[in-house]
C-alpha cells in the first residue's frame, strides 16, 4: 500500500475521502430512486381512489329498481358478480341495433386486448354461446372478434377469434389461452367463408374440457384443455394496431344455452339479446360499470344486498389491487327508498 500511495502521490487520507465521496453518491443515487418509487406508487394509488370514487358516484344515480334486477337474492348471493375490467369499457355501444366496439380508437394492453364485455353471471362451466360477429372494416385489418370464456384475469383465461388480417378465404378461426400473461395456441383453423368482413355466426360450445368452435353452423375446432374450469364469459375486441377511425366489431343475436354454473344461478337457463328494443338500450342485465384507466391493475365491482331490512340497502363495494400488492377498496349503501349512506 505504501509503495502504491507513494507512486501515485495519493494519501491515505485523499483514497479514504474518495471512497466516502463515492458511498455518498451511490446512497443519494439510490435514495432518489426509492423517492421516484415512492410516488409513483403514491400516484397509482390515487388515481386508483378517484376512480373508483368516480365508480360509486355514477353508481349513485342508478335507480335502486335496476340495481336490485341486476343481482341476486341473498339466498344465492353468489349468482351474479360484477367483474369490471380495464379494457375500454365505454368503448361500446349500441349502433345500428347491434352491439357495437371501436376497437381503432385504443390502444391495446397485453396481448392485443382492446374491448372485453361480460355478460350476465360469473360461474360458468358449461355453456354455448353463439352471436352474429362482423368485422366492419374498408380494408384487410387486424382486428379480431370473438369470446372470452373462464376468466379468471387479465392474465388468465381462455379466447376464440377471427381477423381480417388477410383478407380472404385463408383468415382462421384462432383459439388461445392466457396463462400468467403468456400466450399459448390451442388451434388455428382455416375458416373458408366467402368474405372476411361478412357477418358470420361464431359459436362456442363448452362441456367440460372439451371445447368445440363453429362458423356459420360448420364445425371448424374441436379440441379438449383443461387449464380453466369456470369462470365469466365475454365478448372480445381484438386490434393489434391501430388503423382507421371506422374499423369496429359488432356482435347481434347474442344467446347462452346448456349453462352449467359453479353456483345457483337466477334467471332463465335461456338468455339471448337481439338489441332491437326501441328506444334502443343497453339491457340492464348487460350493463356493466368499468373501473377502468389502469394498465396491469385487477379489479372489481360487487352489488350485494347489505341485510339490513326493512330498509332493503344494497351494498356497493368497489376494489382495485395493483400489481405491486397494494389496494384500494370503498363501498356505498343505497336504499330503496332513495338515501345513499356514504
Amino acid at each position: 500500500m505504501k509503495n502504491y500511495i507513494k507512486r501515485t502521490g495519493f494519501s491515505i487520507a485523499e483514497i479514504v475521502v474518495s471512497i466516502a465521496m463515492i458511498g455518498m453518491i451511490i446512497f443519494m443515487f439510490s435514495t432518489i430512486l426509492y423517492i421516484q418509487e415512492l410516488n409513483r406508487k403514491g400516484r397509482s394509488l390515487l388515481q386508483a381512489h378517484n376512480l373508483i370514487v368516480e365508480e360509486l358516484e355514477s353508481l349513485s344515480d342508478v335507480s335502486y329498481e335496476a340495481l336490485a334486477a341486476t343481482n341476486c337474492p341473498a339466498s344465492n348471493p353468489c349468482a351474479f358478480k360484477y367483474v369490471s375490467s380495464n379494457f375500454n369499457p365505454r368503448s361500446w355501444n349500441i349502433v345500428n341495433q347491434e352491439l357495437v366496439f371501436s376497437t381503432s380508437a385504443t390502444t391495446p394492453l397485453d396481448n392485443n386486448l382492446n374491448g372485453l364485455f361480460f355478460l350476465a353471471g360469473n360461474g360458468y362451466t358449461n355453456f354455448s354461446l353463439t352471436a352474429s360477429t362482423t368485422i366492419a372494416s374498408a380494408a384487410t385489418s387486424t382486428s379480431g372478434v370473438g369470446f372470452v370464456w373462464h376468466y379468471q384475469d387479465q392474465k388468465n383465461y381462455y379466447r376464440v377469434y377471427y381477423t381480417n388480417l388477410l383478407g380472404s378465404t385463408s383468415d382462421p378461426i384462432i383459439v388461445e389461452k392466457i396463462v400468467d400473461g403468456a400466450l399459448v395456441g390451442l388451434a388455428s383453423v382455416p375458416m373458408s367463408v366467402s368474405s372476411p368482413t361478412s357477418t358470420k355466426s361464431l359459436r362456442l360450445d363448452v362441456n367440460n374440457t372439451s371445447i368445440k368452435v363453429f362458423v356459420d353452423n360448420i364445425l371448424k375446432v374441436d379440441i379438449n384443455d383443461p387449464r380453466f374450469i369456470s369462470g365469466p364469459i365475454g365478448l372480445l375486441g381484438l386490434n393489434t394496431q391501430a388503423i382507421n377511425t371506422s374499423t369496429n366489431v359488432r356482435f347481434d343475436n347474442i344467446q347462452i344455452s346448456n349453462i352449467a354454473m359453479c353456483c345457483p344461478v337466477t334467471y332463465a337457463t335461456n338468455q339471448s339479446w337481439n338489441f332491437n328494443s326501441s328506444p334502443v338500450a343497453m339491457p340492464t342485465e348487460l350493463q356493466r360499470f368499468g373501473l377502468y384507466g389502469l394498465t396491469d391493475a385487477k379489479s372489481e365491482l360487487v352489488i350485494e344486498d347489505a341485510g339490513l331490512s326493512p330498509l332493503n340497502v344494497k351494498k356497493i363495494t368497489a376494489r382495485i389491487r395493483l400489481n405491486t400488492g397494494q389496494k384500494v377498496e370503498l363501498y356505498t349503501l343505497i336504499s330503496k327508498y332513495g338515501l345513499n349512506f356514504r
